[in-house]
């Protein structure tokens, strides 16, 4: 999925903040119910992680996420 579109899943809003001040960011927060969560910046996948205790974590380059809008969505089980 990496570098591809992506449509679908349930969008998750609730996120921890998000600190871009170094190379890599982390992007996580709850994600009850799913089996895996897919990060979207610019409409392309750029992370897929699993979900795990109703929870996510991914790690992604800060540049991917600089200036642009990003999403995160949950797949369901």
């Amino acid at each position: 999925l990496l570098g591809h579109s992506f449509e679908g899943g349930h969008r998750i809003t609730d996120l921890d903040p998000v600190d871009r001040s170094g190379p890599v960011v982390q992007v996580s927060g709850p994600a009850q119910g799913a089996r895996s969560v897919v990060v979207v910046s610019a409409g392309r996948v750029i992370a897929v992680v699993p979900a795990a205790q109703g929870r996510f974590w991914a790690l992604v380059p800060t540049k991917s996420l600089q200036n642009r809008n990003f999403s995160v969505y949950a797949l369901q089980r």
